[in-house]
């Protein structure tokens, strides 16, 4: 008799977990999905809404170096930036896997950050949980975790420590939200500590990300859609580090692939254009964005592409 009274109690507490789980993680997965403002909001918009020309995508330092306003003026053309603090360079083929999996822009730019490949940062991609639904990106979560797919039976486990961004998003205009162009966001003020250090690339290479890197580049030749690797400014001194060899040797194995390492051009020696040693102000961004357009420009992907048809004809016959 007490063993029944037991299981009956433990299934009547395991409903009742249920349930809740269920009606949680309903109405947290609502306010996900109609977020207003916020970073939430354009991580929806990339994946399930822009159409734009030109893209980038990439952590804290693409959301704030890749300024949409000049690239929209000067390309006469469409552009949204899909930067978001705190990420990967999985996060970022997750996101350019899915986007490609709708259309087909113009071009992609990833920015990597200075030391992709030897940084471990597994807990980030718990930013990609509220999208397991959709495969493209589910088939990323893996990546750093094999219990993943049991976690997810928890309706309320993707938006785990979300509900603040949430309930704030849901607004259209809050005023503790950064204002952003086209999902642009400017820095303001200048670093103040300005002695030049150097760049220190730490720990052991992320074969994850290696292999993850280089499937998506393999995924952008097959659509036939061009991309551009970029190492975007940072104020210390940075030489051919372990990630941008990875980077260039990879690049270099696709005709309508362009890897631009920037980290160690004239910008990166000027102080003034930094809000800190690895993010640009808006004076900037706006001077490296108008160097991104001009490699855009002389890049000349469309002669790349047809190259790249004519040799795949070739060598069919």
């Amino acid at each position: 008799m007490e063993a029944k009274k037991f299981f009956r109690a433990l299934i009547a507490v395991l409903v009742l977990i249920y349930f809740l789980d269920f009606g949680i993680g309903s109405g947290l997965k609502w306010l996900y999905e109609h977020q207003k403002s916020g970073y939430l909001y354009r991580s929806n918009y990339c994946i399930d809404s822009t159409h734009s020309s030109f893209l980038v995508i990439g952590s804290s330092r693409a959301n704030h170096h890749y300024d949409s306003k000049i690239f929209e003026s000067q390309l006469n053309d469409s552009f949204y930036n899909c930067g978001r603090d705190g990420q990967n360079i999985i996060y970022s083929c997750a996101m350019a896997s899915a986007i490609v999996h709708r259309y087909k822009p113009k071009l992609i730019i990833i920015d990597i950050r200075p030391n992709e490949f030897t940084i471990k940062d597994e807990d980030e991609l718990t930013s990609l949980l509220p999208y397991h639904q959709n495969p493209v990106i589910r088939s990323y979560l893996p990546y750093y975790s094999r219990f993943e797919n049991i976690k997810l039976l928890s309706r309320i486990y993707p938006y785990n420590s979300l509900l603040t961004s949430l309930v704030v998003g849901i607004t259209e205009k809050n005023k503790k939200r950064t204002e952003d162009y086209r999902g642009f966001i400017r820095l303001d003020g200048v670093m103040q500590d300005k002695k030049f250090l150097e760049f220190r690339e730490q720990g052991r290479l992320d074969s994850m990300k290696i292999i993850a890197f280089k499937n998506l580049l393999d995924q952008l030749d097959k659509k036939q859609i061009p991309a551009m690797i970029v190492i975007s400014p940072l104020y210390e001194k940075y030489e051919n580090t372990t990630t941008a060899k990875i980077c260039s040797n990879i690049c270099s194995q696709y005709h309508a692939v362009n890897f631009l390492n920037f980290a160690d051009s004239a910008v990166s020696k000027e102080a003034s254009f930094f809000r800190d040693r690895t993010h640009l102000n808006e004076s900037g961004a706006q001077i490296f964005s108008r160097e991104i357009v001009k490699c855009i420009r002389s890049f000349n992907s469309e002669d790349l592409m047809a190259k790249r048809r004519q040799e795949n004809s070739l060598s069919r016959e």
